[in-house]
């Protein structure tokens, strides 16, 4: 558990236009430590992947440090049980620790799995609520107002919403 986590870059990470990507900064660490204690089929090489695959993402993400308007949405899609979860949170990991404060997760349509989402990434962060607060949209509606969403960043605090997507309509035929 102890093991280093070394991201294997990928060759096109160097041309990416985010610009250098730290990968090894404490939300990146916390999220890979706890990866392998929660699991042991996730050795180092397994959550090296993760977080390779995560930079990749980032490349294609605005860099926060940068100025002018950037339009960019990013959508994970998969399988039940095919990592994403595990992918996005070390997505959130290596945005919070270059440069981004804030990160909203469409975690479900349901209730049960809005919670359970919430407690995963709970969970895959281990961090204390000076540096991370995750925010349920359901049970913690009051405090997401803009005022405590701009004292927690001036704070240095990172904020993860975990909220519900709308609800599908179903039409008749």
């Amino acid at each position: 558990m102890n093991e280093e986590i070394r991201v294997r870059l990928l060759e096109n990470h160097k041309n990416s236009s985010f610009g250098e990507i730290i990968t090894d900064g404490f939300f990146a660490k916390s999220v890979a430590r706890q990866m392998m204690k929660d699991d042991e089929a996730m050795t180092s090489e397994v959550v090296s992947g993760i977080f390779s695959n995560a930079t990749e993402v980032l490349n294609h993400c605005p860099n926060p440090h940068m100025t002018g308007e950037f339009k960019k949405t990013g959508l994970v899609i998969g399988k039940v049980q095919s990592g994403k979860t595990s992918n996005f949170i070390a997505l959130i990991a290596l945005a919070f620790d270059n440069g981004y404060n804030i990160a909203i997760v469409i975690g479900g349509n349901t209730k049960e799995l809005l919670t359970q989402n919430v407690t995963r990434i709970e969970s895959a962060f281990s961090v204390n609520k000076e540096k991370l607060v995750v925010l349920h949209s359901k049970d913690n509606h009051n405090l997401i107002t803009p005022e405590q969403i701009r004292r927690w960043i001036n704070n240095g605090t990172k904020i993860i919403i975990v909220s519900l997507k709308s609800p599908q309509v179903k039409t008749k035929n």
